[in-house]
């Protein structure tokens, strides 16, 4: 059930064009490796 709610959210906020969730913080991490994981 878990799993068809994230795909069923994913899918109804991608076709709007919105993000699902945004990223407020980060802690430890430096810009090298967040320029990695985007």
């Amino acid at each position: 059930m878990g799993l068809l709610g994230e795909v069923m959210t994913r899918t109804y906020f991608e076709s709007q064009g919105k993000a699902s969730y945004l990223i407020r913080d980060t802690h430890n991490l430096d810009k090298a490796m967040m320029n990695k994981a985007a």
